[in-house]
């Protein structure tokens, strides 16, 4: 039969919005004050290109070429949102030992995309790096991004006689330091089915459960006190594992003999004759300290590793004593440069912990930290597990006896940062130009007072930002110009830098001003930016570490500077509070180039990988779930295996400059997320051919309209894109949400059913073959130039609700198009 086409109108209906996918306990990472941009547009000559760089090694051998990896894009970033290959760069990379000799090389002309220069092979010693793009076209020069690095002799690490030792038994009684050949604790399993392991019950009654089945257990087995006085941990298990959230469900049985104070003693004590050889070894000139295999029990002040040292646990395990409080620590590593913790296990007091007379819900237990100025430190092949709170951790921090975060001097929480604002310091309407001149006609511009900086000389940068908190950008642009003066006001140079990013001062600096993108005076005096300098780790790597059974989160990161998680595992981590395997959270803008590569996630009850902010995270290689919160800004997501993943996107301010390349995704992929639609941003996945393993097992994929699907295909999948072009869909169903508004352009759709549209969306030259359409509340659909051949779209009970129409479209008669909806809808 020949099939007919009609030009024709239509009202339509939309549909019960679904919930958003979305992982985790959070709500909005974005909590916290920041500019509201409105309709604000930013002006031309203040659109910046953006560069950012990959890792960065920070230890080269004497006789290497120094490579710096980087990546650059233009203010709209073009080419990955909008297929525009036309913008070009000069990258210039700047060097320097003692920060006023400075050799230069720039690579000119370059394109949208990752480069590399190479500096050559350097002398031994510590270098400073500077990296900045200059687009082309507009001439306008990126933030500028600062490293360190270090060149080092060929047998730089290797310990001569007398700099490694290992520890003998009559040293560690010499010391007072307790070690066991086994631990007082032992796991007793409780089998359980698999079925109670995977249960979603209330928490409170899936433990009241698992206790039920301990006490019934131990009925039939009645405890046995040991050869040597203990105590056993009886706990639900499957194969041997205990259960998700099994410190809820344990019974703890002690022996008869077993002296919890006096184990509480030597804990303490051990703690103690631990810290103190650690001291008295590095004051002798040793740079290894290796213990002997064993057990040792330490209280909950940690051991600090000194600067220089690495502490090689000799394969022994060193664990928390059960105690009942909030907060605790079993290593740290704080300011100083080439502390190392390696070999061995850290064990929490996940079992033992007495959570009844806790505070705060127990989640500072931890494992192990990096913090305040740790330069070059490193975890390596350890295996932390059953903690309490978090595994390990890094960020910002103060060190003994007690100075404050900042490197200036002072004591007191707000002694050592600069206020930008107050009445007394009003803003100049206008803003410097990167060659020092001041432009008092720039009305999108205010700069602040001259602000002394002599206090930051000896430190060699500082940095523009909101003081702590939830941090987050505080004026229109992440990027500000800053100018620098010396002596007599005498102008000595000015750059673009990013909030939160340090900025380098030139020799002979006294003063500095900053101009900012604001649009008032008012908007300028509240926007809370001060001048500071954080204490945080920088350079440095976690490799090969184990993460399991960290109840809050396996690794908790916080701020650092160009860091590494190389080939390490979580499993298991994340059963309550944070609810992470990882967790990029409570650094937020202070967590900036960031490299995890080759990390395996498995068996998390809940999220495996989860940032809610940070800045240039490079995520390589990796495996397992992934979810980025809209506040985590210009990663870099490519060759993972993903399990799931969520990419959030929101404005060009929160989300920057995202790629996402060459990943596989197994099971559910999500762009853009829910919220508000952003139509100046958004992330554009392009060429990728989704299909479902199975019809059992469909492949979910959807976003909102921050994130568009270009040139995909789509098989057998449940598929929702908010935006696509040039895509195709066969055999599809999906259940559209609220959030998932959006535009098709250029699409072919067949053999799909699409149940209770949802939102508003404007379909504009697509085909629709075999289409089932059941439109419902909340929107209209709106049809132009499409062609629609077999298309079903049901009547519905709530017909006054319905809304859309068809707009110059080529519709067939064997469409089954409902007849009574005529009132028109409003055009697109």
């Amino acid at each position: 039969m020949k099939t007919r086409f009609l030009t024709l109108t239509l009202t339509l209906a939309l549909a019960a919005p679904a919930a958003p996918m979305l992982p985790g306990y959070l709500t909005d990472a974005g909590a916290g004050k920041e500019v509201e941009l409105g309709d604000y547009r930013t002006p031309d000559h203040l659109k910046y290109p953006y560069v950012s760089t990959y890792y960065v090694e920070p230890t080269v051998r004497e006789g290497s070429s120094v490579r710096i990896g980087y990546y650059v894009t233009d203010w709209n970033h073009s080419k990955a949102r909008a297929k525009d290959d036309s913008a070009r760069f000069d990258v210039t990379m700047r060097w320097s030992a003692d920060g006023t000799n400075w050799c230069e090389k720039v690579a000119y002309d370059v394109k949208t995309g990752d480069g590399e220069i190479d500096l050559g092979v350097l002398a031994r010693g510590a270098w400073t790096l500077s990296v900045e793009a200059r687009d082309r076209r507009s001439g306008l020069p990126s933030g500028v991004v600062w490293h360190d690095f270090r060149v080092v002799s060929r047998d730089f690490g290797t310990c001569r006689d007398g700099e490694w030792v290992r520890v003998t038994s009559d040293e560690l009684k010499a010391y007072g330091v307790v070690r066991l050949d086994s631990d007082y604790e032992r796991i007793v399993p409780v089998p359980v089915d698999a079925a109670f392991a995977n249960r979603r019950d209330n928490w409170q009654k899936r433990a009241a459960e698992g206790l039920r089945r301990v006490e019934e257990f131990l009925a039939a087995h009645p405890h046995a006190d040991a050869a040597r006085p203990g105590y056993a941990v009886y706990v639900p298990a499957v194969d041997g594992v205990p259960v998700n959230r099994a410190f809820e469900m344990v019974r703890i049985v002690r022996d008869a003999g077993y002296d919890t104070n006096a184990v509480a003693c030597a804990a303490r004590a051990t703690r103690e004759g631990l810290q103190r050889l650690l001291d008295e070894k590095r004051a002798a000139g040793v740079r290894k300290v290796t213990l002997p295999r064993g057990v040792y029990r330490v209280d909950e002040t940690p051991v600090t590793i000194p600067s220089g040292l690495t502490l090689d646990l000799g394969g022994a395990t060193v664990k928390l004593n059960g105690f009942a409080g909030c907060r605790a620590l079993t290593f740290r590593i704080g300011s100083g440069s080439d502390a190392a913790l390696e070999n061995g296990v850290v064990e929490g007091d996940y079992f033992e912990h007495d959570y009844a007379n806790s505070p705060n819900h127990s989640e500072w237990v931890c494992g192990w930290e990096i913090d305040s100025a740790a330069w070059y430190a490193e975890v390596r092949d350890v295996v932390t597990r059953n903690v309490t709170g978090y595994g390990g951790s890094n960020g910002a921090g103060k060190d003994a006896p007690g100075d404050w975060l900042t490197y200036a001097g002072r004591k007191g929480p707000a002694a050592n940062t600069i206020g930008l604002a107050g009445k007394s310091h009003p803003w100049t309407p206008g803003g410097y130009l990167p060659d020092g001149r001041f432009d008092g006609t720039d009305t999108a511009r205010w700069t602040s007072r001259a602000v002394d900086v002599t206090g930051f000389v000896p430190f060699k940068y500082l940095t523009v930002s909101k003081m702590l908190g939830y941090q987050g950008i505080r004026t229109r642009n992440w990027n500000l110009t800053v100018a620098y003066f010396g002596v007599s006001n005498t102008f000595l140079k000015a750059e673009v830098v990013s909030q939160y990013r340090v900025s380098r001062l030139p020799p002979g600096a006294r003063t500095a001003r900053f101009s900012i993108e604001v649009a008032s005076q008012e908007e300028a005096q509240t926007c809370d930016l001060t001048v500071m300098l954080l204490k945080i780790p920088q350079n440095g790597a976690i490799r090969r570490c184990r993460f399991e059974r960290c109840r809050a989160v396996g690794y908790a990161m916080s701020a650092c500077r160009n860091w590494l998680l190389e080939d390490c595992e979580f499993l298991r981590s994340g059963e309550a509070l944070a609810t992470c395997a990882f967790d990029a959270e409570d650094g937020w803008d202070g967590m900036q180039d960031v490299t995890f590569r080759r990390n395996r996630f498995h068996d998390n009850p809940n999220n495996d990988f989860l940032t809610c902010a940070g800045h240039n995270f490079v995520y390589e290689g990796n495996v397992g779930a992934i979810h980025l919160w809209p506040r985590t800004y210009s990663p870099c997501i490519r060759s993972n295996d993903c399990t799931t993943a969520s990419f959030c996107c929101a404005n060009r301010n929160r989300t920057g400059y995202g790629r996402y390349d060459g990943n596989v995704y197994r099971k559910e992929l999500s762009l853009g997320g829910s919220g508000q639609v952003y139509q100046d941003w958004n992330i554009v996945f392009d060429g990728y051919d989704f299909r479902s393993a199975s019809t059992n097992a469909r492949f979910r994929v959807q976003s909102s309209g921050t994130g568009l699907f270009r040139n995909c295909t789509f098989v057998g999948v449940e598929a929702s894109p908010g935006a696509a072009e040039g895509c195709t869909l066969r055999d599809c169903r999906w259940t559209w949400a609220r959030w998932n508004s959006g535009t098709w352009r250029d699409c072919t759709v067949e053999n799909c059913a699409i149940p209770r549209v949802n939102a508003t969306n404007l379909y504009e030259r697509c085909t629709f073959r075999n289409v089932s359409l059941t439109p419902a509340r909340w929107g209209a659909q709106f049809f132009r130039h499409c062609t629609l051949e077999g298309v079903t779209i049901p009547s519905y009970s709530n017909r006054q609700d319905f809304d859309g129409c068809l707009i110059d479209c080529k519709v067939s008669d064997t469409c089954r198009l409902p007849d009574v909806l005529t009132r028109p809808a409003a055009q697109p």
